[in-house]
């Protein structure tokens, strides 16, 4: 069988700083799924030519995709999703102003805790700076917060070529607002 790999590199325009905070790209597991030998429902993870591949974009606060651009196949843009996320936090001291744990991404909602032992207060965000921290509570604790996010949503459709597999390059490129 044929296989297509997806490669997507990232291109920062003047001003963008060049590192994972500018611009975050995931492979969409939500869209991309079959059902495998026992009837459950898995991630795909290999690629039939002209099969498509979903993935997600999620840029920083004054930055944005100016383009999107593909070696072999066409990129088509799904609008705006949301995907839930988990971070655990673990909190030694309340109101801290240093000692704050971090989250993955800015949620677009709020953060639900499960507390592991000693429970927290409710938790604050900071989402300029995804950091997370409690005012009332029994320290130490530890939780898992997961939480909504909004991505942009896009798809790959591959073009047919004649080789069992290759390489398909997206280039993103980066600007700053």
């Amino acid at each position: 069988m044929s296989k297509v790999h997806a490669t997507i590199v990232l291109h920062y325009g003047e001003g963008v700083t060049q590192d994972s905070s500018s611009c975050t790209v995931e492979h969409d597991e939500i869209l991309d799924t079959v059902t495998d030998s026992d009837g459950k429902v898995v991630e795909k993870t290999s690629f039939a030519p002209g099969d498509p591949y979903h993935f997600l974009t999620k840029c920083s606060n004054g930055i944005y995709i100016a383009k999107i651009l593909v070696t072999a196949g066409d990129i088509t843009a799904l609008g705006s999703v949301t995907r839930t996320r988990e971070n655990d936090l673990v909190f030694t001291e309340i109101n801290s102003a240093d000692n704050k744990p971090s989250i993955s991404y800015v949620p677009s909602g709020n953060l639900s805790p499960v507390w592991y032992g000693n429970v927290g207060g409710p938790l604050y965000v900071d989402q300029e700076q995804m950091k997370v921290d409690i005012r009332t509570g029994t320290i130490p604790c530890y939780c898992k917060a997961t939480y909504p996010v909004s991505f942009d949503s896009y798809r790959l459709t591959p073009q047919v070529l004649s080789f069992d597999t290759y390489e398909v390059y997206i280039a993103i490129y980066l600007e700053k607002s």
